[in-house]
């Protein structure tokens, strides 16, 4: 592993412990202490501290290194966790992942940052042990016991790579890192890969190493002393009183000879932890055997062994852009394979277009298998929202709890990503509108306590987010009359609830007496529904005075390849999301609803749009000889099939002149130019080489709806 590869695997490393350092914070500031959390809390600070030390990022260890002296000290209970403390605590993690993401040279510049550290270390002067707190901290304590207590050393044999010294890593800063572990008895230093100095290069590593560290750390803590050169070393740890046979079988994959690593290890101290009976090595020689022969350390002694490599870990890490790189060379094979298909239809070869089909079929379990490797839980992102609803609880000096419902949900990771902050926008406005301050829930006869709920379900091939209060509701009336000052709506306009609270979104609104910290600039809100809309999506508002409101986000899962169907209308295709469709119905066998886009199904009354009509198309047919022929009149192309489709609670229909059926669809995003235009989410290629606009359901729901309340309207006006 490089030296940028590293330093990139630790800043990827350090921001999971700081997490984790967050998620158990909050558990200590709700009231749970105990040992475990604390443990957990200091071997993050410790492990982002020592890994930092292996580069020479000594700003983030001297400001680290304060930190787990006071959590030492309350590991031990010197002194006791109150509120001002983890108050603290969390200031210190947040700079902490302010001098984790810069470099030495950055930081030196950051006066300001300097300046917030140095102001954190002296208000942790009160519970620190102030002459410790210079000094290196000892945690051999995490376990209760120490390695000599239990019965013996752990023992380290260390390979690594020769190209460690050019890739920047310093051997040292392992060793170095491996003593604030514990103590380390003993190193023996393997020589004999040495070469004459005629040979010998200075940027290649010939040493070796095999340690008797004494330590009350676990496997897992001693092997992160390693994490950024594990790929392309050797490295064995094996634990006090491992059994002979552990050994045996470290001794065949190194690839020293076996009576020169039996005197190493008699060197080391941890020999006396072999079982010396029965234990055999290769050439059939007991351990007792080997040992007994005096061997000189200092001579180089051959082998022809070569190291056996441990079975590789089943995890890796992937970086992002690969795994993008990888879905889209796959949108690529979906776009073929669907040419490949319409190519072999032409052929009339059946036993082609049987292996066809089997080339689709295993397209697209590739394609799922892929787009699941970009599936992530949404829980890590609703984690987050702890420490928002904590910290802007206190701002607004509320008493406001959060739960957590179906964090195992899993989306699209850029879903994931670009969701965070119009959910942040949501949940602050619920916390500083929505809810009530202390004194006017217990007023309103309600807990003192607000609640929040983050709740995340799959609904209909779609994913739903709902962030819901138990508050006073929106203000019907404050809206409208906010709507009417700002020319919005005239004053006489007849509005229904979901009208209404959609008002919310429009640009510049808002209902907040003052200008605060969180709110009342109307600025928010607007770019909420902008953001969801981006992502395919739709945001609708449920309130009920004075029992609190509901914000539901609908979602597509994802966003690069999806299942569709092929619709064509004026020889324009379209793809509809297949998830969104209800059924498929020839729209002359309906009756209409008179001077109404709607139709009777079963008793409902569905509206629909005409894609003709929303997109501004000129109307075609084909004659008998598939030439092209032109329109005048809208009015004499009859409306021939109609797609229902749905999205969350709401219907409508897609009225168009073909179905081609269903189709493999990846998604293309359009240009800005494209971007005004309402009711297309995307582009996709065909198989064919057309170009299919991909349709946003969502807003063209809305869009009928709309329309046939106009004219129902206008339909009352002229009675």
């Amino acid at each position: 592993m490089s030296l940028d590869a590293a330093l990139e695997t630790f800043y990827v490393e350090a921001q999971e412990h700081l997490e984790l350092m967050d998620n158990n914070l909050l558990q200590m500031d709700d009231g749970y202490i105990n040992n475990d959390i604390l443990n957990d809390i200091f071997r993050s600070a410790h492990t982002i501290k020592g890994s930092a030390g292996i580069f020479g990022l000594t700003h983030i260890v001297d400001f680290t290194h304060v930190v787990e002296n006071v959590l030492d000290r309350a590991r031990d209970e010197k002194i006791v966790i109150e509120k001002p403390l983890i108050d603290l605590l969390f200031k210190c993690r947040d700079h902490m992942v302010t001098i984790v993401a810069l470099s030495i040279d950055e930081y030196k510049q950051q006066v300001e940052v300097q300046k917030k550290g140095q102001l954190l270390i002296e208000q942790l002067l009160p519970w620190a042990d102030k002459q410790a707190s210079l000094e290196p901290i000892n945690e051999n304590k995490v376990e209760g016991k120490s390695s000599i207590e239990t019965g013996g050393f752990w023992h380290i044999s260390l390979r690594l790579s020769e190209d460690c010294l050019k890739n920047g890593m310093d051997p040292m800063s392992f060793i170095r890192f491996l003593s604030t572990l514990g103590e380390i008895h003993r190193i023996v230093c393997l020589t004999d890969k040495v070469p004459k100095l005629v040979k010998l290069d200075p940027e290649q590593l010939y040493f070796a190493f095999e340690i008797a560290l004494e330590s009350a750390s676990n496997k897992e803590e001693i092997e992160n002393t390693f994490m950024f050169v594990q790929d392309d070393s050797h490295i064995v740890i094996l634990p006090p009183n491992a059994s002979g046979k552990d050994f045996a079988d470290l001794i065949e994959q190194l690839p020293e000879d076996n009576r020169y690593l039996i005197q190493v290890l008699k060197e080391c101290g941890t020999y006396k932890s072999l079982d010396e009976k029965h234990t055999e090595v290769q050439d059939n020689a007991t351990l007792t055997e080997i040992s007994t022969k005096p061997i000189n350390l200092a001579e180089k002694p051959t082998s022809n062994k070569s190291i056996k490599q441990t079975a590789p870990s089943k995890q890796i890490r992937i970086d992002s852009d690969r795994l993008d790189h990888l879905i889209n060379l796959i949108g690529e094979l979906v776009i073929n394979q669907q040419r490949v298909d319409l190519l072999a239809g032409k052929t009339r070869n059946t036993t082609l277009i049987e292996a066809v089909d089997d080339f689709e079929s295993f397209t697209e379990q590739i394609r799922d298998a892929a787009l699941n490797l970009r599936m992530i839980p949404i829980g890590g992102t609703f984690q987050r929202f702890k420490r928002i609803v904590r910290d802007t609880a206190q701002e607004l000096g509320k008493n406001i709890g959060l739960t957590i419902i179906g964090a195992e949900t899993e989306l699209d990771r850029l879903m994931v990503e670009k969701i965070a902050d119009p959910l942040t926008h949501i949940v602050r406005n619920a916390m500083d509108h929505g809810i009530e301050s202390v004194e006017e829930r217990i007023v309103s006869g309600k807990s003192p306590k607000g609640e929040l709920i983050l709740k995340a379900y799959h609904e209909s091939g779609h994913i739903v987010i709902a962030i819901s209060d138990d508050g006073k509701g929106i203000n019907k009336e404050g809206v409208r009359l906010k709507a009417i000052e700002k020319g919005i709506i005239f004053q006489h306009t007849e509005l229904s609830d979901h009208e209404l609270f959609n008002l919310i979104f429009h640009p510049g609104f808002s209902t907040a007496a003052q200008v605060t910290n969180l709110s009342g600039r109307g600025v928010g809100m607007d770019v909420v529904k902008r953001n969801v809309e981006a992502l395919q999506g739709s945001i609708e508002i449920l309130s009920e005075k004075g029992k609190g409101s509901e914000f539901r986000i609908s979602l597509p899962l994802t966003l690069a390849i999806i299942d569709g169907f092929h619709v064509e209308c004026s020889g324009t295709h379209f793809i509809i999301p297949q998830a969104t469709i209800i059924e498929c119905l020839d729209l002359a066998s309906h009756v209409e609803i008179d001077e109404r886009n709607c139709i009777n199904l079963r008793g409902d009354m569905i509206p629909y749009l005409t894609m003709s009509d929303v997109f501004n198309l000129q109307l075609q047919n084909r004659d008998s000889d598939n030439a092209l022929v032109s329109q005048v009149s809208m009015a004499k192309q009859p409306k021939e099939e109609l797609v229902i489709v749905q999205f969350g609670g709401n219907l409508a229909g897609i009225a168009v002149e073909r179905l081609h059926g269903e189709v493999q669809t990846v998604i293309k995003p359009l240009g800005p130019i494209f971007k005004p235009l309402k009711g297309i989410g995307g582009s996709s290629l065909l198989g064919n080489g057309d170009i299919a606009f991909i349709l946003d359901i969502p807003q063209l729901i809305e869009l009928a709806i709309d329309q046939d309340k106009r004219m129902k309207h206008i339909n009352k006006t002229q009675e």
